[in-house]
């Protein structure tokens, strides 16, 4: 496994602590934020870094992606109900998990992967675990599956090596239609309920601004 550069360390320590004040946060403001850095932060785990190219575009796609979010929120509500399962006790899972990523990554024989990467990525899943299988809210659903989309690529780096541009550019794009599905999702429950949690709508869903 090479050394950790300062690049390394930032991309795993920003990226995971994000994911953590995502699963304990109820504000919806500081939790879009939150998610908002941990896609800036997450492509300096890859090893070699990502051409000048992709990697702008990625960036672009991040900040375009928080921005909808962040719309979805001012336009909506910013409380959020505490989840079942998410808080301190999740997030202490969530570092143990980085630790067991690079325990675990000489054993998976990558031959060019980055085992900072793979770490962040196995992270990264487990904190969307909750999000997507016990948030009662369509923001922390829809964040969810972005962790999910960005797990995949983390590992798939750790396991291979930076993905190829295209790959990494297709994978930004998910993420903000992902990101574009989330805002719609969140505008309708807000108008059919009031509130962000999960129930019936009570509107047509072509009313989508």
């Amino acid at each position: 496994m090479d050394v950790a550069t300062a690049g390394d360390v930032a991309g795993v320590v920003v990226t995971v602590g994000a994911a953590v004040a995502v699963l304990r946060t109820t504000d919806a403001r500081p939790l879009v934020l939150a998610t908002g850095l941990l896609l800036l932060f997450a492509p300096l785990t890859f090893a070699p870094r990502p051409p000048a190219l992709p990697f702008a575009f990625w960036l672009v796609a991040s900040l375009l992606a928080t921005y909808l979010l962040l719309i979805a929120v001012r336009d909506t509500s910013r409380a959020l109900a505490p989840m079942p399962l998410g808080g301190t006790g999740e997030g202490l899972y969530v570092l143990l998990a980085v630790g067991i990523g690079f325990g675990a990554f000489p054993a998976a024989g990558p031959e060019r992967g980055a085992a900072a990467a793979f770490a962040t990525g196995i992270a990264l899943a487990l904190a969307a675990l909750p999000l997507c299988a016990f948030a009662n809210d369509a923001l922390r659903a829809g964040l969810g599956a972005m962790f999910l989309l960005v797990a995949g690529g983390l590992v798939a780096a750790g396991l291979a090596g930076t993905p190829a541009d295209m790959i990494i550019v297709g994978l930004a794009l998910a993420i903000v239609a992902t990101a574009a599905a989330t805002r719609t999702f969140v505008v309708l429950t807000h108008r059919g309920r009031g509130e962000l949690a999960f129930g019936a709508w009570r509107i047509d869903p072509r009313e989508v601004p």
